[in-house]
């Protein structure tokens, strides 16, 4: 299944910057439906402070009330919450 030019480019670039991305979500349930996902969800391990800054000319909005997410060029991005246990997100 493609991706959509804006999940691409910040799932690939949190990779080059060498962060974990993981869509998650609806996008994995509508995929196990092998229905066309309607929104893209992204969980990476890149901290809050330097999410920002990475996509700056991206314009990120704080988009969550109980924890960080940031919208992305229309993609939500979350950090993960426990960064903590950063040796325990999983490894694919």
């Amino acid at each position: 299944m493609n991706l959509p030019a804006p999940v691409e480019k910040i799932i690939t670039s949190l990779g080059h910057a060498g962060f974990k991305a993981f869509l998650v979500g609806g996008w994995v349930r509508d995929f196990r439906l092998n229905q066309m996902p309607a929104d893209h969800d992204i969980v990476t391990n890149c901290p809050p402070d330097t999410l920002k800054s990475m996509f700056r000319k991206d314009n990120p909005r704080m988009a969550g009330k109980t924890f960080p997410v940031f919208l992305i060029n229309g993609v939500e991005v979350a950090p993960q919450r426990c960064p903590e246990e950063n040796k325990l997100f999983p490894m694919i």
